[in-house]
């Protein structure tokens, strides 16, 4: 029989981490809703039917003023458990970071650990490429559908990309190059940004 391995999440207890053993369990900080709460406290108790039942009975009996307050509670500790999960993010460089968004691509997820890729707080994000320019600049703008003879878009994102696909192949070299050079362009800036943010790229 197949066990998959455990891995201890990032907590605030009193247990101390190195730096590289707070990198590898990161995870960001989950809302809590009421439900969730009720859950905890109704956990190991009766069926799973009579279980569900008994939550929605206590949350409809609970007034409006209960829920706004639970509601508050929640996102005051979520705030807190995300800035402190962004402070720990940002004793970490760029390339840290994205080594260890490697490792959890080949190590874990193979295991089925499912653990989030981690995103430094402050980092600006990454511009659209050419293509991607052209693909919201068509999505956007009826008139460019028309003229470059794209149909009415489908509700499915793989059709609209072929079809805009198809259509920047039809596009001229001077045309493409518009693209690029706006995409060129808003690299650079992506590039000042992070520079000017303060963050250790290495």
């Amino acid at each position: 029989m197949f066990i998959k391995p455990a891995f201890r999440l990032f907590s605030t207890s009193t247990v101390s981490f190195s730096d590289s053993e707070i990198l590898r369990t990161l995870q960001p900080p989950r809302v809590k809703t009421i439900w969730n709460l009720l859950m905890h406290r109704t956990k190991g108790q009766r069926g799973v039917t009579d279980r569900w039942d008994q939550i929605r009975d206590v949350y409809s009996k609970l007034a409006p003023e209960e829920v706004n307050k639970f509601k508050q509670e929640f996102e005051s500790e979520y705030a807190a458990k995300k800035k402190e999960y962004n402070d720990h993010l940002r004793q970490f460089s760029l390339a840290q970071i994205r080594e260890e968004n490697r490792r959890r691509m080949k190590e874990l997820k193979p295991l089925g650990v499912n653990l989030q890729k981690l995103r430094h707080p402050d980092l600006p994000k990454r511009p659209a490429g050419a293509f991607n320019l052209f693909l919201l600049e068509i999505m956007n703008n009826e008139s460019l559908r028309k003229e470059m003879g794209v149909p009415a878009l489908s509700p499915y994102l793989t059709e609209n990309s072929r079809m805009v696909s198809e259509a920047w192949k039809k596009l001229t070299e001077q045309k493409k190059q518009q693209y690029v050079a706006k995409a060129k362009d808003a690299l650079n800036e992506y590039h000042e940004a992070i520079k000017a943010s303060g963050i250790r790229v290495k």
